[in-house]
Parts: C-alpha cells; sequence; structure tokens
C-alpha cells in the first residue's frame, strides 16, 4: 500500500512540474504565452525582431553529391550504408546562416530532414566564395530508399527563417 501511495504521489509531482512548465512562457514579447524555445535554441518568435527586419532569403548556387569520399556527377546511385555528404554552394547577403539550418524536402511526400544535426554550425562564413570552398551537409541514405517520395530537393535557412532557393538532388539508392 505504501507504494502505491509512494507511485501516486510521485506520478502527482511530475505532472505538476509538467503542466506549470507548459504553461510558463519563455520570452517576454507578450505573444501567444506558449514556449518560445525552439531547436539550436532559437525563438521563431525573433524572426520579427530588427535584426530580422530587411533580411534576404540565403542563395544556394549549386549542389555536389560526394559518395563515400569521392565527388560523383547527377545522377547519383547509392548503395544503404554508404557516406554521403552534399557539397553546397552558397551565398547569404546578410550573414546569417549561423542558427540556421537545412532540409531535404520530398515533393511525394511529406518534408524530411537529416538524420543529424540539422542546424548549421558556427563557422559556415557568409558565402562558400568567401570561404573558399563549399560546405558539405552530411546525409543519410535512407532517405532516398523510396524513390516514389521523390523527386528530393534541398533547401537552406537562416536565422530570421527565410528559405533559399531549392535545388535537386537527383539520388537513388541501390538495394
Amino acid at each position: 500500500m505504501k507504494t502505491i501511495i509512494n507511485v501516486l504521489l510521485w506520478a502527482a509531482m511530475v505532472m505538476t512540474i509538467t503542466l506549470w512548465g507548459c504553461a510558463k512562457d519563455n520570452s517576454n514579447d507578450g505573444d501567444d504565452d506558449d514556449n518560445d524555445n525552439y531547436g539550436n535554441g532559437g525563438d521563431y518568435d525573433d524572426w520579427d525582431s530588427p535584426e530580422c527586419e530587411n533580411d534576404h532569403a540565403p542563395e544556394l548556387l549549386s549542389v555536389q553529391a560526394i559518395v563515400n569520399g569521392v565527388a560523383r556527377e547527377w545522377p547519383v546511385t547509392i548503395q544503404e550504408g554508404d557516406a554521403l555528404e552534399i557539397a553546397i554552394e552558397y551565398a547569404d547577403v546578410d550573414c546569417n546562416l549561423e542558427g540556421g539550418g537545412w532540409g531535404i524536402i520530398a515533393e511525394g511526400s511529406q518534408s524530411i530532414w537529416s538524420d543529424g544535426d540539422w542546424f548549421f554550425d558556427e563557422e559556415i562564413g557568409c558565402s562558400s566564395e568567401e570561404e573558399g570552398k563549399p560546405y558539405n551537409l552530411p546525409i543519410g541514405t535512407g532517405y532516398f530508399v523510396y524513390p516514389e517520395d521523390g523527386p528530393f530537393l534541398l533547401e537552406i535557412g537562416d536565422s530570421c527563417g527565410e528559405t533559399s532557393n531549392r535545388l535537386p538532388l537527383e539520388i537513388t539508392t541501390e538495394i
């Protein structure tokens, strides 16, 4: 009996903490009082901040498949388990890709994202030309197993939520 009471007390405490956390607003912007923390510590409500007021969309200039360390021409056929990276050439006049990210869009299905951290790291820079090299995105091969989900497209986004043009990823998986 004592064990049941302890379990019920513990469950009530967890529920109280959970409900309190859901009702608590983590911003002071007078918005909808929902929990505003998203992803990489960003706050989607910040997209209307003064820093984002005149933001421009980044530009995705080109994409290159790298399979098992070797650059390949499009279209690319891969095996499940291959190491796949997409090298992107890009430009962002506002230089605010840090805190932004990238996504793979499957037009025949729902949007799908990378199997890892799809946020850019702090070292992406303003443009691949300025950096002197493309930026490599590691991508899991499992996304391309079902060709009926395609065509597949890649886009990048900045920390203000502006997204680039989309470029095709002509990738099929040989099973």
